[in-house]
């Protein structure tokens, strides 16, 4: 029995070193700043982790379909809304899911809006625990950075982390250019319905749990994509929003509310918006965000004057408009 109790003691011990060490190797590790040159990675949409604390009114969440079709600065200017896209290329749900918890802790978003493509993107639900142990011990994500500790002669000299950098374009991602759709049926209509892989229902159910405990309203929405997006993916979303009694909208049949032209307003045949097609989206969502009446006007608040100057700054020099 007393060689027992201090088996059990001096397994303790090893773990409590253990954590220790990861603890500190993760201090070490990790970027100091959320800057490419710090080593973070997505750094468009970790520019989240910059803004100042809970001052974020609506969290855009999804892939590169997403980031290339809502402009926050849009959205500033016509309402006073403040908004981030956190948005990364082939945007797995479980991924999303991680950004989520991430924004939340420094951010209280009232609305989330989950761009849906990605939850027909197929992974393993393990990953959710995966970006989980990332999350709260960053060696697990950034143990490559030790060649750059090589490169520079040393690691970094503190391990203090204060995250400043702020992005222009609030994640969105900028292409003034065009290139034609092909001719072909865009969409279409059907009555098949996709089913959804029980690994994305499970962490689609995660991230509506995490919502509803925050007295948050999680929207879900299909950004326009002549290439992506299918009708059966339609009727399969439609059916999970209505299980789960949760909003749901298609962008690609509101050709009313939205007039997207394929031969106009894609950079890449159909993929992904352009500058003109995402500005079409993105006055649709602020006015639908406008409207929902829960949000104050702040383009006059001397706390928020930061977003008037980024404003600025990205119509005179991202985009070229006086």
């Amino acid at each position: 029995m007393r060689n027992r109790i201090k088996q059990c003691l001096l397994n303790g011990v090893f773990l409590l070193v253990l954590l220790g060490l990861l603890v500190f190797a993760s201090r070490v590790f990790q970027p100091k700043n959320n800057t490419e040159a710090a080593g973070m990675e997505d750094v468009a949409a970790n520019g989240i982790l910059g803004e100042p604390e809970n001052s974020i009114d609506v969290l855009f969440i999804g892939d590169s379909v997403t980031y290339c079709s809502v402009i926050p600065n849009q959205i500033w200017r016509d309402y006073g809304i403040t908004s981030y896209v956190c948005g990364t290329s082939l945007q797995k749900l479980y991924y999303s899911k991680d950004f989520l918890y991430k924004a939340f802790e420094t951010q209280s978003p009232k609305v989330v809006m989950l761009e849906m493509t990605p939850a027909y993107s197929n992974f393993m639900y393990q990953e959710n625990y995966k970006t989980t142990w990332e999350r709260l011990l960053p060696v697990f994500r950034y143990h490559d950075r030790w060649k750059d500790f090589l490169a520079a002669g040393k690691p970094d000299a503190t391990l203090h982390v204060e995250y400043t950098h702020q992005e222009i374009n609030k994640g969105y991602y900028y292409s003034p250019a065009i290139e034609v759709v092909e001719a072909k049926q865009y969409i279409g209509v059907t009555d098949e319905s996709a089913p959804m892989l029980s690994d994305n229902r499970k962490t689609l159910l995660d991230i509506k749990e995490f919502c509803e405990k925050r007295g948050v309203e999680l929207i879900l929405f299909s950004a326009p994509s002549a290439v992506t997006w299918r009708p059966e993916y339609h009727n399969g979303i439609e059916k999970f929003a209505q299980e789960e009694n949760l909003t749901y909208f298609d962008m690609n049949y509101m050709t009313e509310e939205i007039p997207i032209d394929w031969s106009k307003d894609s950079f890449d045949g159909g993929d992904h918006l352009n500058y003109d097609g995402a500005k079409k989206t993105t006055a649709y969502l602020g006015k639908y965000l406008n409207e929902m009446g829960i949000f104050t006007d702040k383009r006059n608040d001397a706390d928020y004057q930061s977003w008037n100057d980024i404003q600025k700054k990205f119509y005179d020099e991202v985009v070229g408009e006086k």
